[in-house]
């Protein structure tokens, strides 16, 4: 399964920038892989890492000091550039900039400070990145089979297992049926006679069914006759 955006980061900020990122995005309808996420008893860490960064469309990566003094994400980076290099033309690396500023990037990486990114002390915050983000990565798939279906860029909660969003039109229908009869029984109980009933094609009552009025009659031998 093709996951949108692998989320590289320092632990140091995870709790200020990586959770709160994942989570926004996760919320908007994104599948993003992030350890938290991810990773359960047992799993091996690399394994499930490189596979992140094999299937994941875009690398989210947090730029930071704590980031700059670690070996292991700048591994992530190094796994994500090197995508970017097999495929010329490609984008993969979607960087942010957290407590730094380009003099910083450009020590680290003067490829990387040449390219635009989001900064978490921008105004903003989170919603920001997010939507920055969503910019690149474009409108969101219609996702069939888990918590969610998404489509235009909403998120309606319709539970697992689904095939396609459930008709919201025999909802309605069938609200407006509970009002009509609470309208007709309001009318006898205070002997006003009941209002005719007008059918649509969808609730047309056949000769042989019970007559709608209640009676217990079939609909030939009451209103119907």
């Amino acid at each position: 399964m093709m996951i949108d955006l692998f989320i590289s980061h320092a632990s140091e900020d995870k709790d200020s920038v990586a959770r709160p990122l994942a989570t926004a995005l996760r919320h908007r309808g994104w599948l993003v892989w992030f350890d938290e996420f991810e990773l359960k008893l047992g799993d091996s860490l690399r394994r499930s890492i490189d596979q992140g960064l094999a299937e994941a469309k875009f690398g989210l990566v947090i730029l930071s000091p704590s980031f700059f003094s670690k070996g292991w994400p700048q591994r992530e980076l190094d796994g994500l550039v090197a995508r970017e290099v097999a495929g010329p033309n490609t984008k993969v690396v979607l960087p942010v900039w957290h407590r730094v500023d380009h003099a910083d990037v450009l020590r680290y990486s003067p490829p990387l400070a040449d390219r635009l990114a989001a900064i978490t002390t921008a105004d903003g915050g989170i919603d920001r990145i997010v939507d920055q983000i969503e910019d690149v990565l474009g409108s969101r798939p219609v996702r069939v089979g888990t918590d969610l279906y998404i489509r235009d860029k909403s998120i309606v909660s319709y539970g697992r297992g689904i095939t396609s969003p459930p008709s919201q039109k025999p909802n309605r229908q069938r609200a407006k049926e509970r009002r009509r009869r609470a309208s007709e029984r309001a009318n006898a109980a205070a002997g006003e006679p009941a209002q005719p009933r007008i059918l649509s094609e969808e609730l047309r009552i056949g000769r042989s069914d019970p007559c709608w009025c209640g009676s217990g009659k079939k609909f030939q031998r009451c209103h119907g006759s």
